[in-house]
């Protein structure tokens, strides 16, 4: 059992809104081989976005297995439905004769939707003497980027990392995810993202970390498309014998 909340502070951009929320998770596992393992989860989410006026309650049902084959690769599947129920509040103009009666030009009303998607991951990986690959894919309900509120999202990614350079490990990943509101009749947002870094052991187990990430953005219906990247440069603590691994 598990539980999170969060709170995402967009005050400061015009036109988007805040947003806060909380998840609850339950499952249960059990090993049916020394391979193999079944199982089943449920999770419940809340999210408000007050800039809106907007309200989303999501439950989701996954069944999962999970696999351990050839001593090296590993699987795991997780796969069910979210279903996803928004409250949203629509303004209407009056006539002129009911805003004469009424006192008001506009009324509002709470538009309810319903939305039920496939959703779950899918997780491989492959593990060397001094590397590993991995492969992932997974599709839910997120909280949206404060311009789309509670929206489905999938994503497929890639990496690989390798530490067989002494003091030395390397990995490079990409991918690319989908973003599109349930509550909100906008563009969908998509993203390919390509990045590359490496980690040197400087000693006493201090790591100095060099990464580049490139990623292409675009919005359908509203030819919007950023491409941009970005290059860091940092310092890890992290105790160990060999060097730090991207996993």
């Amino acid at each position: 059992m598990s539980g999170s909340g969060f709170l995402q502070n967009r005050s400061a951009s015009v036109g988007l809104t805040n947003s806060w929320g909380y998840d609850l998770m339950g499952g249960v596992n059990r090993q049916v081989s020394r391979s193999h393992n079944i199982g089943g989860t449920y999770s419940f989410s809340h999210f408000e976005f007050p800039g809106y006026g907007m309200i989303s309650d999501t439950n989701s049902y996954h069944a999962t297995y999970a696999s351990n084959f050839a001593r090296v690769w590993t699987f795991a599947l997780q796969a069910g439905v979210a279903v996803s129920e928004i409250n949203s509040p629509l303004h209407l103009t009056l006539n002129p004769v009911l805003a004469a009666l009424l006192g008001q030009r506009t009324v509002t009303v709470i538009a309810y939707s319903k939305n039920m998607i496939p959703s779950g991951s899918v997780r491989l990986q492959r593990q060397f003497q001094k590397a590993s690959i991995l492969f992932n894919y997974s599709r839910g309900v997120i909280s949206g980027n404060g311009f789309s509120t509670t929206s489905r999202q999938s994503s497929a990614t890639a990496g690989l990392s390798y530490s067989g350079v002494r003091k030395v490990s390397l990995n490079v990943d990409g991918g690319h995810y989908s973003m599109r509101a349930l509550g909100q009749v906008i563009g969908a947002i998509s993203q390919y993202s390509a990045g590359a870094g490496a980690s040197y052991n400087l000693g006493r187990a201090t790591y100095l970390n060099v990464r580049y990430d490139y990623r292409d953005q675009q919005i359908a219906s509203y030819n919007y498309a950023l491409q941009g990247s970005r290059g860091s440069v940092g310092l890890m603590f992290s105790p160990g014998n060999i060097p730090l691994s991207i996993w």
